[in-house]
C-alpha cells in the first residue's frame, strides 16, 4: 500500500510538472498552424470582382495579438508578411494592410477600450486612406476608380478587424488558444454589440452588392466578347479560304505582299475595337503581328511562343506582376484572348478589357451608392437604439453603480427617465429597492451604531468618533479628552432592586449627564454601567464638566415611587499625555476611572503616569479584568513522569498571562488579585474550558493523549459550584471523565468540610481523580484525612530539594509513603531538579516525579512529544 502510495504520489508530482510543458506546446502548435492558415490566406486570396480579392490573413494576426498580446501577434506579422515579400511582389493595398496591423496593435496594446475596430478606424482615417488617395492621384487613376478602389481597401481592413473581434468575443478562439474555460463568458458593453452589428450590416451590404454586380457584369461582358470573337473567326477564316494556296505558302515565307493582304484582312475585321492579333503558323512560327490601340504585351508573346496558349482560349488573362503594383492595377492589364484556326495558321487575338473599365465602375459606383443607403439605415437604426435604449442603460448602471455606498452617505440617487416603458419599470424597481436598502441602513446603523436602550451612541459609534475628534485635534493643535463615567454600587442596584429597575436608572442617568453637554461634545454607553464622552477643549472645561456631572448625579432618581441616589467614578484622559493615540488614551481614561473608585468613588481622576506600586498593582488589576477577553491568557503543561516504565502520565495545567506590555505576569501575583478582585470564577471557568477543549483537540488528532490536571481553589468549590461546571463541561465536550483531574489544597478543608466532602465524592463518582496539593504544608487532621474522597497526593517542593543530602527529610518521604500505602493512593513528588533528588525519590518508592529536571511547563502545542514517549 505504502508503495502504491508513492507511486501515486510520483505520478501526482510528474503530471503536475508537465501541466505548463504541455500548455506552452498546445500554444506553439496553434500558433504555428494560425501563422500558415494566414500566409495560405494571403497567397490565395478569395477574388471577389475585377482587381479586388479579401485575404482573411489579417484577421488572424490581429487574433493572436488579442489573445496572447502585442509581441505574439507582431512576431507572426512579421513571419507571415516576410514570407509574403519574399515569395510574391506585394501591392499598396498590401503594404497599408501590414501598417493597419502594427498600429492597430500598438493602439490596443495602449489603449485597450479602443478595441481592433477602433483601432483599424483611426488608422485609416489618419493614414490609410490619405496615403491611399495620394498614391491613386500620384498614379493618375480617375477619381471614380480612385473612390472605388480606396473604399474597398479600407473595407477589407476594417473587415478584418472585425472578423478578429468577432471570433475573440463571440466565437470560441479563446478556447483553442487556452485562454478561455468551458462556460466561461465573454462579457461586452451594448454599445460594442452594436457598433459590430452596425459595421457587419454595412460591409457586409456592400461586399454582397460588389459580388452580385461584379458576377453580373463578368457574365455580360465575356457574353459579348465571345459574341465578338466568335463573329471576327468567322469572317477571317472566309477571308483565309478565299486566299489562293500560292497566296497562303508566300505568307509562310514571310512574302511581303502576302503578309500585307493578311494584315489587311485582320484590321479591317478586328477594327471595331483595340486589339492585339499574333498570327502564326502549326508548328508556332510567328508570322505576323498587328495590333490597333494598345501595346504589344510581352508576357503574352512569351506564352504563345511556349505554346501554353491553348487553356486559355475564350478565358480573361493578365500578366503576373513583377514588382509592387497599385489595388486594382492588374485590372487594367486584364485581356480576354481566343484563337483562330485558319488552313494552315493560327491567329491569336487578345482584347483589353481597358475599355469596359468606365462601364465597369458606373456599375460598382450604382452597387456603392445602394450600399451606402443602406448602411445609413443600419446606422439611424443603430443611432436610434443606442439614443433610447443604450443611453438610457447606461445612466441607470451609472446611477446605480455603488448604491450601499450612498445609501451610507444618505446620498438619493437622481434616477434617469426614458421614453421607453421598459426602461421605467426598471428604474422604478431599482427606486423601490434603494428606498428599502436605504430603509433596511437606518435601522441596521441605529442598531449597529446607537444604544438599544439608552438611544445614545454604542461602542463602535465611539470608537470610529474618537478617531475622527482625534484626528481633527491633532490638525488643529488641540487636544482632545475622554471621559470615562462608571456608577459607583450599580451591581448592588441590579442585584436587590432587579434588573427592570436598573434599565430604568441607566436611561435617566443617560438623560441627566447629556443635559450638561455643549453640541459640539459627544457622549457614548459601552455597556453595563459605563459611559464615556469626548471633547475637544482645554484641561479647565474638562474638570469643569466632570463637577457639573458628578453636581448632577446628586439629586435623587425616582423609579416605581422609590428614590434612588447614585454616585460615579469619572476617569480622565488626555491627548496631552497619551498621545494622539485613541487606543491609549481610552486605557488610560479606564485607569483613571479605577484610580478614581480605590480613591472611595463619587468623584474625578485626571490619568496621571504610575510612581508607585499601589497605582501599578491597581492598574494591572484592571488589566487582568480584560485579559480573558483580549486572549492573554494561555495554558501550560508541566509533564508528571514515571521512572519505573519511564514514561508520562499525565500533565497539570497551569495558568499563564502574557501581557502586551509587560510579557509573562508571575502566577503568584496575579492569581492571588484575581481572587481579591471576583475574578477567580470567570478565570476559573476558562481554565476547566480551556483544559477539556485541549484535550478534545489531541484526541480528534490521534494523539494518545494523558489525563490532564487543573488546580481548584477554596473559593471556587465552596462558593462558585466549579463542580456543577465541570460536569456540564464534560457533558459538553465529551471528554472521558478519566482524561480530567483536579489538583486541591488541604485548606480546602479548613471550611465547610462536609460540604467539601460532597461536592468532591460527586467527583470521584464521575471517574474523576482528585489530588491533593502541596501536602505537607497546610491544615489537615488524622481524622479528616481519613476521610477525604482524594486518589492522592503531591508532595511539596520543600520536602524534596536536597533530599539526597538531608536524612530528616528523607524519613517524613519515608512516612508520607508508607501513609500512601495504607490508604492505597498515589503519590506524586513536586519540584524535582536534580539527578540526585530524582533517585533517592525512587529508591524511596516514590516514582511519579514532576520538575524541571524533566521539563519545564510547556504550551500544548509542544506537549505531544511526551505522549507515548519512554525514556528521558
Amino acid at each position: 500500500m505504502q508503495l502504491r502510495s508513492r507511486i501515486q504520489h510520483l505520478e501526482g508530482d510528474t503530471m503536475t510538472n508537465l501541466l505548463p510543458t504541455v500548455r506552452i506546446s498546445r500554444l506553439i502548435i496553434v500558433f504555428i498552424l494560425v501563422g500558415l492558415a494566414a500566409y495560405f490566406s494571403y497567397a490565395y486570396p478569395v477574388e471577389l470582382f475585377f482587381g479586388i480579392g479579401f485575404s482573411c490573413g489579417a484577421a488572424l494576426i490581429l487574433l493572436t495579438s488579442q489573445l496572447l498580446g502585442w509581441r505574439a501577434g507582431l512576431l507572426m506579422l512579421v513571419l507571415v508578411h516576410g514570407a509574403i515579400l519574399c515569395f510574391m511582389p506585394p501591392s499598396s493595398a498590401f503594404l497599408l494592410h501590414t501598417g493597419e496591423l502594427v498600429i492597430a496593435m500598438a493602439l490596443v496594446s495602449r489603449w485597450p477600450r479602443l478595441g481592433l475596430i477602433g483601432a483599424s478606424a483611426l488608422y485609416w482615417l489618419c493614414i490609410g486612406i490619405p496615403m491611399q488617395l495620394f498614391i491613386q492621384f500620384d498614379a493618375g487613376r480617375p477619381t471614380q476608380e480612385t473612390l472605388f478602389f480606396t473604399y474597398a481597401v479600407m473595407a477589407s481592413g476594417l473587415g478584418n478587424a472585425l472578423v478578429a473581434e468577432f471570433a475573440a468575443v463571440y466565437g470560441r478562439a479563446g478556447m483553442l488558444f487556452g485562454h478561455a474555460k468551458q462556460g466561461q463568458v465573454v462579457t461586452l458593453r451594448i454599445s460594442r454589440a452594436l457598433l459590430h452589428l452596425t459595421l457587419a450590416a454595412m460591409l457586409g451590404s456592400s461586399m454582397l452588392f460588389f459580388i452580385s454586380g461584379g458576377h453580373t457584369f463578368k457574365q455580360n461582358m465575356m457574353r459579348d466578347l465571345s459574341r465578338q470573337a466568335s463573329q471576327s473567326a468567322l469572317t477571317l477564316e472566309l477571308g483565309f479560304k478565299a486566299m489562293s494556296k500560292a497566296e497562303r505558302r508566300g505568307l509562310r515565307l514571310n512574302g511581303y505582299l502576302e503578309r500585307a493582304a493578311a494584315h489587311n484582312l485582320i484590321r479591317n475585321v478586328l477594327s471595331s475595337a483595340p486589339y492585339e492579333a499574333i498570327l502564326t503558323s502549326h508548328d508556332g512560327r510567328q508570322l505576323l503581328n498587328v495590333s490597333n490601340g494598345t501595346a504589344p504585351m510581352k508576357q503574352w508573346h512569351s506564352l504563345i511562343a511556349r505554346q501554353e496558349y491553348g487553356s486559355l482560349h475564350g478565358q480573361t488573362w493578365s500578366p503576373e506582376p513583377s514588382r509592387p503594383e497599385l489595388a486594382g492595377a492588374q485590372w487594367t492589364k486584364m485581356s480576354y484572348i481566343y484563337s483562330v484556326y485558319m488552313d494552315g495558321f493560327i491567329l491569336h487575338v487578345r482584347l483589353p478589357l481597358d475599355t469596359y473599365r468606365n462601364e465597369m465602375y458606373g456599375v460598382y459606383a450604382a452597387q456603392l451608392v445602394s450600399s451606402l443607403y443602406i448602411s445609413v439605415i443600419f446606422g439611424l437604426f443603430a443611432l436610434f437604439i443606442h439614443r433610447f435604449l443604450v443611453r438610457a442603460v447606461h445612466r441607470l448602471a451609472l446611477v446605480s453603480g455603488g448604491i450601499p455606498d450612498k445609501v451610507k452617505e444618505g446620498v438619493a440617487p437622481m434616477w434617469p427617465q426614458s421614453k421607453l416603458e421598459e426602461i421605467n419599470w426598471l428604474v422604478g424597481n431599482f427606486r423601490v429597492v434603494t428606498e428599502k436598502l436605504s430603509s433596511m441602513f437606518m435601522e441596521s446603523r441605529e442598531q449597529a451604531y446607537y444604544d438599544s436602550l439608552t438611544g445614545l451612541p454604542n461602542r463602535l459609534h465611539f470608537n470610529e468618533h474618537l478617531q475622527n475628534a482625534v484626528g481633527q485635534a491633532k490638525r488643529q493643535g488641540q487636544e482632545v479628552y475622554v471621559m470615562f463615567v462608571d456608577l459607583d454600587r450599580f451591581k448592588h442596584i441590579n442585584d436587590t432592586l432587579g434588573h427592570t429597575v436598573g434599565d430604568l436608572l441607566l436611561e435617566q442617568v443617560a438623560v441627566r449627564l447629556s443635559r450638561d453637554l455643549d453640541p459640539h461634545m459627544f457622549m457614548a454607553r459601552l455597556g453595563g454601567d459605563e459611559f464615556v464622552l469626548v471633547l475637544i477643549a482645554e484641561e479647565e472645561k474638562a474638570r469643569t464638566l466632570a463637577i457639573e456631572l458628578l453636581a448632577d448625579l446628586e439629586n435623587p432618581f425616582h423609579i416605581g415611587g422609590e428614590e434612588l441616589y447614585v454616585t460615579a467614578s469619572i476617569g480622565i484622559g488626555s491627548s496631552a499625555i497619551s498621545g494622539y493615540e485613541a487606543e491609549t488614551i481610552v486605557k488610560n481614561a479606564d485607569f483613571a476611572m479605577y484610580d478614581s473608585k480605590a480613591i472611595g468613588g463619587n468623584g474625578y481622576c485626571f490619568f496621571t503616569p504610575p510612581t508607585t506600586d499601589l497605582s501599578h498593582r491597581m492598574r494591572l488589576e484592571f488589566e487582568l479584568r480584560k485579559a480573558v477577553d483580549r486572549q492573554q491568557l494561555m495554558l501550560h503543561y508541566m509533564p508528571i513522569y514515571d521512572r519505573e516504565s519511564e514514561r508520562v502520565i499525565s500533565l497539570e495545567a497551569l495558568l499563564r498571562w502574557t501581557h502586551p506590555e509587560q510579557g509573562l505576569v508571575s502566577p503568584g501575583l496575579f492569581i492571588p488579585m484575581a481572587e481579591s478582585c471576583g475574578l477567580l470564577k470567570p478565570i476559573g471557568e476558562w481554565v476547566a474550558r480551556e483544559a477539556c477543549r485541549q484535550i478534545k483537540e489531541w484526541q480528534n488528532n490521534g494523539e494518545a493523549a494523558v489525563p490532564v490536571a487543573i488546580n481548584l481553589s477554596p473559593t471556587q468549590i465552596q462558593l462558585y459550584g466549579i463542580v456543577d461546571y465541570l460536569e456540564q463541561l464534560l457533558t459538553e465536550t465529551g471528554i472521558p471523565p478519566e482524561l480530567l483531574e483536579v489538583e486541591i489544597t488541604e485548606e480546602v478543608f479548613a471550611k465547610h468540610p462536609e460540604r467539601v466532602i460532597a461536592e468532591l465524592h460527586r467527583l470521584k463518582q464521575r471517574g474523576v481523580k482528585v489530588w491533593i496539593d502541596d501536602f505537607g504544608t497546610g491544615y489537615s487532621s488524622l481524622g479528616l484525612l481519613n476521610r477525604m474522597p482524594v486518589d492522592g497526593f503531591k508532595i511539596d517542593r520543600t520536602f524534596v530539594h536536597g533530599l539526597e543530602e538531608d536524612t530528616d527529610k528523607l524519613s517524613i518521604i519515608h512516612t508520607m509513603m508508607l501513609l500512601a500505602q495504607a490508604r492505597n493512593w498515589l503519590v506524586v513528588a513536586e519540584g524535582v531538579e536534580t539527578n540526585g533528588e530524582a533517585a533517592a525519590l525512587k529508591a524511596a518508592g516514590c516514582c511519579l516525579q514532576q520538575g524541571y529536571y524533566y521539563s519545564k511547563a510547556l504550551p500544548a502545542q509542544k506537549v505531544s512529544k511526551w505522549f507515548g514517549r519512554e525514556g528521558r
